[in-house]
């Protein structure tokens, strides 16, 4: 191949790339804004709606973890949020085993969950606070997987939850 030829496809794959950033981007302009003021877009079979996530509410906990670093070390972590099936039971959203509920971040990253996982008492919530303090590094909702003990599918920035059948 020649050189210029190949220089004009490396100059294409680029503009490419920059072009589905900037088309990426903009996606879910709207629900950050949602997330800055505590409401979190949930997307059903039925249509989006808008949850009010409030810390006032009576499923608000605080909760501790154990988490697992890489060589064996286990240390405690410490958050307060609302299990996710709390908030879907609000909706009145009721999984059945076919469903999983995918959360998406800021970025575009989706995390998928099962109804199962969901369903687990104490294991899949989303977090406004750690130790205490706000989570503004991690967004103002983080999902954390209690049941997980390396924190794989754990998520920084959530903007929006859908319930999707497999």
């Amino acid at each position: 191949m020649k050189k210029s030829t190949r220089n004009i496809l490396i100059a294409l794959v680029f503009l490419a790339a920059c072009a589905l950033i900037f088309v990426n981007r903009g996606l879910n302009k709207d629900e950050v804004a949602k997330v800055g003021a505590k409401q979190l877009t949930v997307s059903l079979a039925s249509g989006e709606t808008v949850y009010d996530y409030s810390e006032e509410s009576e499923n608000y906990v605080t909760f501790d973890t154990v988490m697992t670093r890489k060589n064996g070390d286990k240390f405690d972590k410490n958050y307060s949020g609302i299990q996710v099936k709390d908030i879907l039971a609000d909706l009145k959203v009721e999984l059945t085993d076919k469903d999983n509920v995918v959360f998406t971040c800021a970025d575009n990253y989706e995390v998928k969950v099962s109804a199962a996982d969901i369903l687990t008492d104490g294991n899949v919530y989303l977090v406004s606070k750690e130790s205490g303090e706000e989570n503004r590094d991690n967004g103002v909702f983080m999902l954390v997987i209690n049941g997980d003990e390396f924190s794989t599918r754990w998520a920084k920035n959530v903007v929006k939850v859908s319930v999707v059948e497999e």
